[in-house]
């Protein structure tokens, strides 16, 4: 492949059967994916470990100063945590706003708030990190232009979503929330 999708794993390196499955699908992608990793944290190994012609290692970066050069570098922007974690099913993290800010297109674990509302605004594709097969099939369908077809809808997204709605979020505890708060 001439020019591979650049996948963005950034930030703070802790999921690892999430990265380990990113890594796995850009080593079998036969080059039409790539793995652009910026970051640090307690999986940093598995990173510098796999560098190679399909995993790239651009180091730690300081946010927000280097956030503006880092999403230059990517297509889309892997957020896949752990959807086991009650945390990961309810946050919205900041990589969301950062990824809209910056016009960059959205990869998010199935079954969580984030994949929702990425769906919802057409921003990404969920995957499922319990299905390999599929995982791999949903990341296989990205394509430039359907990149481009995300970036597009990144643009139309109301400014207001980056303001902190305090009210929604309780709402959507006490939504989510097996026992009430």
């Amino acid at each position: 492949a001439r020019n591979p999708i650049r996948i963005g794993l950034i930030g703070f390196l802790r999921y690892e059967h999430s990265i380990r499955a990113l890594i796995n699908f850009v080593q079998n992608a036969g080059g039409e994916f790539v793995l652009v990793c910026y970051g640090d944290g307690p999986l940093i190994d598995i990173i510098r470990a796999n560098i190679g012609p399909h995993v790239f290692y651009g180091g730690s970066f300081s946010s927000p100063k280097d956030l503006k050069r880092i999403y230059e570098d990517i297509d889309v922007n892997y957020i896949v945590y752990d959807p086991a974690s009650r945390n990961v099913q309810l946050a919205m993290p900041n990589k969301f706003y950062e990824s809209l800010f910056y016009r960059v297109p959205i990869i998010a674990a199935k079954g969580t708030v984030l994949a929702k509302k990425v769906l919802e605004l057409g921003v990404g594709l969920d995957v499922p990190l319990n299905d390999s097969l599929v995982y791999a099939a949903r990341l296989t369908q990205l394509t430039h232009h359907s990149l481009m077809e995300y970036r597009r809808k990144c643009d139309g997204v109301d400014p207001q979503l980056f303001l902190d709605d305090s009210q929604n979020t309780v709402r959507r505890i006490l939504l989510f929330s097996p026992q009430k708060i």
